[in-house]
C-alpha cells in the first residue's frame, strides 16, 4: 500500500455525513428520488446509472441527504473521479472513513472492521472507470457488514447479485403541442432548470410568451440532459435564447464554460461524453460510431445489417448493443409490436458522428452509410410488395417509424455521385408511401432533387415521374401532373413495359376525371384495361374497372357505374383481394349516394369500412367514415354526421393523412353550419382554408363546389365583422389546435344566459356564535379549507397565498417569519418579505374570522390548534402509524389501513407548485404506497385475492411505475384464475417502464410473469 494513510482515527464526534452540498437549486426528479428511496430500502445496493451529464451525482446527493435526515445511520460520500488506479479504491474509502493504516492489515479489512459494528450508507460516486474494483470491494463489504448499505453512481451497473438499478432518465420535456402554453411549459423539469440557471447568470430572466417556445426547443434538442441544459443556460449572459437555439448544430463549441469548481469532465458537454467514450472497448467504440448513422430509432435487424462488417460480425451486434445500453450510451425501448428498438440521444449521436471526420475513419464512415442506404432501400421495396395485402398497415407504420432514417439515407445519397439512380428509386418509393399518408409536398421536393441527378430514360425514371404526377394532381397542380404522367407513359412505352404503361394510363384517367374531362378519362381507363387484360393482370384490371365506375358515375351514367364497380368487386373477391374489394364497395356506396339512395349507400359504406378495417388501411377507413358523415348530414342527422366526421378526423390524424384532416374540418364546418353555430363554422372554415393553402391540398372539383357553396351560405348568415373575426381566428390555429377544436363537443347554438341575483334584496346572514368553531383542512389532493362546515374561497378573502400560508403553518411547528419568507417568497428582498408576509397574514386571519387562529410567540408563527383544527394529513399519519401497531388484530389493522387510504385523495397540495411542498409530497406519497401495499398483502394472506387485486389496481392508478404493486396484482389475478389479465398487467408495466425510464422489469417480476405463462402457481 503505497498511498500515505490519513492522519486521524475515526471519532464518534465526527459529523454524521460528508455529502457535498451543491451551490445551485435542485430541480425536479421527485419520482426518481422517491423510487431511489424505495429501492434503497429494499436492497442493500442501489446503483444510479445514466450517460455523462444526466445528473446521476445530483440525484444521488438528494437521496443520500434524505437518508441522512431520516435515518439514524451516518452517510459517507466517496468521490472516485480523481482516482485512476483500480488498486486505490479501498484506500479512497478508508480515507473518507478516517482510518489509519495498520501494519500488515489490508485497507479492505480495515474498512470491514470499522463498518461492521454500525449501520452506514456508503456512497461511491463515479464508478464507471473503476467498475471491477468497485464491484469487488462493494461485494466484499456487503457480505461482511450486514448493516451496510451502498449507493453507487456509474454509467453501468456494478453487476453484483442483489443490486438494484435506477436509470436516470432525461428531465421531463415540454409537450411540443403546447409550446406556447406557459403553464404547461413551467411544469417541464428541463424548462425549469434552464430558467433557474439562466436567472443566476442574467438576473431578471423569466419565462415568458416570447422565449417560452424557444426554450422548449432548446431543451428538446438537448434531450433533457441536465449538464447540456445548464451549459446552454450559462450562455444567456451573452446570447439571446434565439441565438443559442440557432447554434445548437455546433453544440460542442457552444456548450462550454461550465463551473470552474466542477470536475473537468463536467465543464463542457464534449468532455462529459468523451469520458464515457474513452471507457469503451475498441469494438464498442466502433459500434457506437456506426449506430450514430441512424437518424432515429432502429431495430436489431437494422443494426445487424448496418453496423456489422468483416470486423464486427452480425452475431456479435446484439451483445455489443447490450453493453452500450448497460453503459447508458444507447437507449433501448419496446416498440408498438413488443420488440426492442434502440436509439442514441442526439448529443451522443453528434459526438459519435464527429469522429468520422478523422481521415483514418473515412472508409468506415462511407461503408456504414452505404449499408444504411442499402438497408432502407430494401425496406422500402419490401413494403411496396405488402402495400395491398392484409399487413399493409403494419408495413406503412414501419415506414412512418423510420421516416427520419429514410430522409437521412436519401440526403446522403444526393451527395454521392454513384448513388443517383438508387436515390431516385428510393424517392419514388417514398412518394408512393407519402401518397398513402396524404403528405405530398416533401415527397415532391425529394423527387425533384433526385430527378435532376438521374436523367437516363429508364424504368426508374418512369416510375418517379408517375408518382410525381400523382402527387402534383393531388395538390391541384394539373399542368405539372399532366406533363409528368405523359412523360412517364412515353418512357414505359420506350422500354417496353406494358404493365407500367397501364398503371400510368390509370393515373392519367384519374387526373382527367378529377377535372371533369370524363371522355379523356374514360379513354385512358379503357386503354389501361386492354393492356392489363393482354398481360393477364387481373388485379390491375379490377382496379381499372373501379376507375371506369368513377368516370361513369361522374357522367351521371349510374347504371354503367354500378356495373363497372360490381365487376371490379367480383374480380377482387375472386382474387382474395380484400383491399380492392373495399375500394369497389366504396364506389358502389358513392353511386347510391349520388342517386339519393342513402340507406343503400350506408350499407355499401359499412361493408367497405369492414373490409378496410380487415386490411388495416387507415386511409380507406377515414374516407368511408368521412362519406358516412355526408350521408348523415344529407339525412338531417347532425349528431350522427358529427360523430362520423370526428371519427374520420381521429383516424386521419392517426394515419397522418393531412389531406383527409382538411376534408374532415370542412365536413364538421358543414355540420356546425346546419346546426346554426356560426362562430364555430367560421373558425373551422378558416382552419380548413389555412390547411389547404399551407399543404397544397385541393378538393376534387365536385367537393370544391360543395365547399364553396357552404362558405357562401355561412358568409350570408353572419355579419361581415363577426365573420371575418371567426375566419381569422381559425386561420391562426395550428393543425393540432384545429383538430382539438373540431373534436370538442358542439355547444347549443342558443347562448346560455347566466342567472344574475340581486343580493341587495336578500337579508344579511345572521351571525351565529359557536363556542368551538371547527377548522377543517384538506391537503391530500386539491386543497380545501372549511370553517363552520362552509368552504372558504376567495370570496371570503382567502387568497391563493393566504391558503398556502395556512397549509404551511398546519404542516410544521412554529416557524419564524424569516424561514416562512424563504419558503413562500424565495425571491423577495427583506423589505418586500415583511410587506408580503404581513399583508397575507392579515388577509388570512380575516378569512378565518378571528385573529387568534394564527398566533405569534417568541419562536415565530403557528396555527392555533386549540381552537379546533382537523387536518387530514395528521389524521392520515396517525391512522397509518396505528395500523402498523395492530399486527395482532387483523380486523383492526385492516380497518385502520382502509380509513387511512380513504383520506388520500391525491398528492399533497396537488394544485400548488412550491418548493417546500415537494419533500412532504414525496413523504406522504411513500406512506400511502406502504399502507396500500401492506393492506394488499394482508388481504392476500387472508385468502382474499380479489379484494387485494382491487387495492393494487388503485395503487397502480396513482403510480404507474410501482413494480411491486404490478407484481402482487399479477399474483392475485393468477390466484383468481385470471391469468390473461395478469399477463396484460405485466405488459402494461413493461410498456410503462420502457417508455418513461428505458428499463425492463426486475428479474423477480419477469420470473412471476413467466410462471403465469407456464400455468404455474405463483
Amino acid at each position: 500500500m503505497s498511498a500515505s494513510p490519513p492522519s486521524s482515527a475515526p471519532s464518534d464526534a465526527r459529523p454524521s455525513h460528508n455529502i457535498p452540498q451543491p451551490l445551485t437549486r435542485f430541480i425536479g426528479r421527485e419520482r426518481e428520488i422517491a423510487e431511489g428511496q424505495r429501492r434503497l430500502s429494499q436492497s442493500r445496493l442501489l446503483t444510479i446509472t445514466g450517460p455523462g451529464g444526466a445528473g446521476k451525482t445530483r440525484l444521488a446527493r438528494e437521496i443520500a441527504s434524505l437518508v441522512a435526515q431520516t435515518a439514524a445511520s451516518p452517510v459517507w460520500w466517496v468521490e472516485l473521479a480523481p482516482i485512476a488506479d483500480q488498486n486505490l479504491v479501498p484506500h479512497a474509502v478508508a480515507s473518507v472513513l478516517g482510518l489509519r493504516e495498520v501494519q500488515g492489515q489490508e485497507w479492505t479489512d480495515a474498512i470491514i472492521a470499522e463498518v461492521k459494528r454500525r449501520p452506514l450508507l456508503l456512497v461511491l460516486d463515479g464508478c464507471e472507470h473503476l467498475i471491477e474494483a468497485c464491484a469487488r470491494l462493494v461485494g466484499t463489504l456487503l457480505r461482511a457488514c450486514p448493516q451496510l448499505r451502498c449507493l453507487a453512481t456509474s454509467q453501468e451497473p456494478l453487476g453484483i447479485i442483489g443490486e438494484a438499478v435506477l436509470s436516470t432518465p432525461p428531465l421531463t420535456l415540454p409537450n411540443p403541442r403546447h409550446a406556447s402554453d406557459l403553464t404547461t411549459l413551467s411544469r417541464s423539469e428541463a424548462v425549469q432548470l434552464f430558467v433557474d440557471r439562466s436567472a443566476t447568470v442574467a438576473p431578471g430572466f423569466v419565462l415568458d410568451a416570447h422565449n417560452g417556445p424557444i426554450i422548449a426547443q432548446i431543451c428538446t434538442r438537448l434531450d433533457g440532459i441536465p449538464l447540456a441544459i445548464e451549459l446552454a443556460a450559462a450562455r444567456v449572459r451573452l446570447l439571446t435564447v434565439e441565438q443559442i437555439a440557432a447554434r445548437l448544430d455546433d453544440r460542442f463549441r457552444l456548450l462550454t464554460q461550465g463551473s470552474r469548481t466542477a470536475l473537468p469532465r463536467h465543464q463542457t458537454l464534449r468532455a462529459a461524453i468523451e469520458w464515457s467514450y474513452s471507457l469503451l472497448s475498441l469494438q464498442e467504440q466502433a459500434s457506437l460510431r456506426r449506430a450514430a448513422v441512424f437518424a432515429n430509432r432502429f431495430d436489431l435487424e437494422a443494426a445487424e445489417q448496418v453496423i456489422a462488417d468483416e470486423e464486427l460480425v452480425s452475431d456479435d451486434i446484439l451483445d455489443l448493443l447490450a453493453r452500450l445500453v448497460d453503459k447508458s450510451l444507447v437507449v433501448a425501448r419496446e416498440n408498438d409490436t413488443g420488440e426492442k428498438d434502440f436509439h442514441l440521444l442526439d448529443s451522443i449521436r453528434q459526438y459519435a458522428l464527429d469522429h468520422w471526420r478523422q481521415p483514418s475513419l473515412a472508409h468506415e464512415a462511407d461503408a456504414t452509410r452505404r449499408r444504411h442506404f442499402a438497408y432502407y432501400v430494401g425496406l422500402a421495396r419490401e413494403t411496396e410488395r405488402h402495400l395491398n395485402g392484409p399487413d399493409q398497415a403494419r408495413w406503412l407504420n414501419r415506414v412512418d417509424a423510420n421516416r427520419d432514417n429514410f430522409r437521412a439515407a436519401l440526403a446522403w445519397s444526393h451527395g454521392t455521385p454513384d448513388m443517383a439512380q438508387s436515390a431516385l428509386e428510393l424517392a419514388a418509393l417514398l412518394a408512393m408511401f407519402a401518397y398513402r399518408r396524404g403528405a405530398f409536398t416533401e415527397a415532391r421536393e425529394q423527387l425533384a432533387v433526385a430527378s435532376a441527378r438521374w436523367t437516363d430514360n429508364d424504368a426508374v425514371r418512369a416510375k418517379a415521374l408517375r408518382w410525381g404526377g400523382v402527387l402534383a394532381g393531388q395538390q391541384g397542380d394539373r399542368g405539372a401532373a399532366q406533363s409528368m404522367l405523359e412523360e412517364s407513359l412515353a418512357l414505359y412505352h420506350a422500354v417496353g413495359d406494358k404493365a407500367g404503361a397501364a398503371i400510368v394510363l390509370g393515373s392519367l384517367g384519374r387526373l382527367a376525371g378529377r377535372y371533369g374531362d370524363y371522355e379523356v378519362a374514360r379513354a385512358c381507363h379503357e386503354e389501361s384495361l386492354t393492356l392489363s387484360r393482354e398481360l393477364g393482370a387481373e388485379r390491375d384490371s379490377a382496379i381499372t374497372l373501379s376507375n371506369l365506375g368513377y368516370v361513369a358515375s361522374a357522367q351521371g351514367d349510374y347504371n354503367a357505374a354500378h356495373t363497372f364497380y360490381e365487376e371490379s368487386l367480383a374480380l377482387h373477391r375472386r382474387l382474395g383481394d380484400a383491399w380492392g374489394a373495399a375500394g369497389a364497395l366504396l364506389g358502389l356506396g358513392e353511386v347510391a349516394r349520388l342517386q339519393d339512395r342513402y340507406e343503400l349507400a350506408e350499407e355499401y359504406y359499412r361493408a367497405s369500412l369492414a373490409a378496410f378495417r380487415e386490411v388495416g388501411d387507415l386511409g380507406g377507413i377515414a374516407m368511408v367514415q368521412h362519406n358516412l358523415g355526408y350521408v348523415a348530414l344529407h339525412a338531417g342527422n347532425l349528431t350522427a354526421a358529427r360523430r362520423a366526421f370526428q371519427e374520420s378526423l381521429s383516424t386521419s390524424v392517426e394515419g397522418q393523412q393531412t389531406d383527409m384532416v382538411a376534408f374532415c374540418l370542412a365536413g364538421l364546418a358543414a355540420v356546425a353550419l346546419a346546426d346554426g353555430d356560426t362562430r364555430r363554422t367560421g373558425r373551422l372554415f378558416g382552419a380548413t382554408d389555412a390547411m389547404l393553402k399551407a399543404n397544397g391540398i385541393a378538393f376534387a372539383p365536385a367537393d370544391q363546389l360543395v365547399y364553396e357553396q357552404n362558405v357562401a351560405r355561412w358568409r350570408a348568415d353572419v355579419g361581415e365583422t363577426d365573420g371575418e373575426a371567426a375566419w381569422m381566428s381559425g386561420q391562426r390555429l395550428s393543425m393540432q389546435a384545429a383538430v382539438d377544436l373540431a373534436l370538442e363537443p358542439a355547444e347549443d347554438a342558443a347562448e346560455t344566459q347566466e342567472t344574475l341575483v340581486d343580493v341587495s334584496s336578500h337579508p344579511a346572514p345572521q351571525m351565529v356564535e359557536r363556542p368551538e368553531p371547527l377548522l377543517r383542512l384538506v391537503a391530500l389532493g386539491i386543497a380545501r379549507v372549511t370553517r363552520d362546515d362552509r368552504n372558504l374561497s376567495t370570496a371570503d378573502g382567502l387568497t391563493g397565498k393566504g391558503k398556502e400560508l395556512l397549509f404551511y403553518l398546519a404542516s410544521c411547528d412554529v416557524q419564524p417569519m424569516q424561514q416562512i419568507g424563504i419558503d413562500l417568497w424565495p425571491d423577495a428582498s427583506r423589505q418586500q418579505l415583511r410587506t408580503l408576509f404581513h399583508n397575507t397574514l392579515h388577509g388570512l386571519r380575516q378569512a378565518l374570522g378571528a385573529r387568534e387562529w394564527i398566533v405569534n410567540g417568541k419562536q415565530g408563527y403557528a396555527l392555533n390548534r386549540d381552537m379546533g383544527v382537523w387536518y387530514d394529513v395528521e389524521e392520515f399519519r396517525a391512522l397509518a402509524k396505528s395500523a402498523k401497531g395492530s399486527m395482532s388484530n387483523s380486523e383492526t389493522q385492516e380497518r385502520q389501513m382502509r380509513d387511512a387510504l380513504s383520506l388520500y385523495h391525491g398528492d399533497f397540495l396537488a394544485d400548488l407548485d412550491a418548493a417546500w411542498v415537494s419533500p412532504l409530497r414525496v413523504e406522504l406519497r411513500l406512506l400511502y404506497r406502504d399502507v396500500a401495499l401492506a393492506l394488499g398483502r394482508l388481504l392476500a394472506h387472508n385468502d382474499r385475492p380479489a379484494e387485494a387485486a382491487d387495492v393494487y389496481r388503485t395503487l397502480i392508478a396513482r403510480d404507474s411505475y410501482l413494480e411491486e404493486a404490478y407484481r402482487e396484482l399479477m399474483r392475485c389475478l393468477s390466484r383468481c384464475g385470471e391469468r390473461a389479465q395478469a399477463l396484460r398487467a405485466y405488459q402494461a408495466l413493461v410498456q410503462s417502464l420502457e417508455r418513461e425510464m428505458g428499463v425492463l422489469p426486475a428479474p423477480e417480476t419477469r420470473r412471476v410473469a413467466e410462471q403465469i405463462r407456464q400455468g404455474e402457481d405463483v
